[in-house]
């Protein structure tokens, strides 16, 4: 874990901070707790002015963990997916999902993960992974940074097969009216822009084509019909219950007038549906939420040189996320 000369993923450092302390972990936290621990920083903050601090440096270590054949088989059922030992990158990020809940949790993480929004994902892919490998997780934060709705930080991910690294992803989540240093100001326009950082031999400046960078047309049209249950169940497929995918009243507290699909859901079923391979790299941008029931649009084709694949989901006016895979 964490060898010097491990590849980066898009915006990241080459491998993970050498002044974080590793922390070992033996049972990831819950999402209850995480949510305790939000409502408990919505109490503090009425007494006490938010303050902008960096985060834990601290990486937490998980596993080996055993894949769970039976839980990815419902997860490839649901997104689209054939049902066989060929684990789903998406399945990878569902495994490492518990550690991004128990970073969050901690007394010294600087934003309130309550209505955390993820904003953006990229995801390396190294080779191709068997459920019968079991995985080794690590896990940590960086780029605490301004964001025009508040602050957004990344949460980095990398698991190895023993000593072998097969898979990287990092997270960017949005804490609506966070503080963040205004060192970081690079970041106030809110758009894709992020730090830039080695992705194998390529330079990356944002981790997937904005918007407007896509063709007014890709040759590639579906129709989707996302159900109205959807939100419940991804939550019990993934673990990912956070209430603003499964609970309307919680969905309007946080500004949403009914629960909204989660994010990972739709790029995971968009992936599912263009080639891929076994060696890739994976950005998705979310942009307007889907609020189910919901007939959208998914649209996809090459990307410019043939590298890879751009995609894009949308309905009428709105565009929902723009996504691009190309090769590792």
């Amino acid at each position: 874990m964490g060898h010097p000369d491990e590849p980066a993923v898009a915006g990241s450092s080459p491998h993970r901070p050498l002044n974080y302390k590793a922390v070992p972990v033996t049972r990831p936290t819950s999402l209850g707790k995480v949510l305790s621990a939000g409502l408990g920083r919505i109490s503090r903050a009425a007494l006490t002015k938010p303050r902008a601090t960096p985060p834990p440096a601290v990486v937490l270590e998980f596993g080996p963990r055993s894949i769970d054949r039976e839980g990815m088989a419902e997860y490839q059922r649901l997104i689209g997916y054939p049902v066989s030992d060929a684990v789903p990158t998406g399945w990878v990020h569902v495994m490492a999902f518990p550690l991004h809940l128990t970073l969050m949790a901690r007394p010294d993480f600087p934003l309130p993960p309550l209505g955390m929004v993820h904003v953006r994902n990229t995801v390396r892919h190294l080779r191709a992974i068997a459920a019968p490998e079991q995985l080794t997780f690590a896990c940590w934060a960086e780029n605490l940074r301004p964001h025009k709705r508040g602050a957004t930080i990344d949460i980095y991910v990398s698991a190895s097969v023993g000593q072998e690294l097969v898979w990287q992803g990092v997270s960017t989540y949005l804490a609506k009216g966070g503080i963040a240093p205004d060192a970081a100001a690079h970041t106030l326009s809110g758009k894709s822009e992020v730090p830039k950082g080695p992705l194998g031999d390529l330079t990356v400046t944002r981790h997937a084509l904005a918007p407007e960078d896509l063709p007014e047309e890709l040759p590639g049209h579906h129709r989707w019909s996302i159900p109205k249950g959807i939100g419940r169940a991804y939550a019990e497929v993934s673990g990912d219950s956070n209430p603003i995918h499964t609970n309307a009243l919680a969905a309007k507290v946080f500004g949403f007038r009914a629960p909204i699909a989660h994010g990972m859901y739709t790029a995971a079923r968009a992936l599912a549906e263009v080639p891929h391979g076994d060696s890739f790299t994976w950005s998705v941008d979310f942009y307007s939420p889907i609020t189910p029931p919901k007939k959208v649009t998914f649209e996809f084709g090459e990307a410019d040189g043939g590298a890879g694949t751009i995609m894009r989901v949308t309905s009428r006016a709105k565009i929902h996320l723009v996504a691009e895979v190309t090769g590792a």
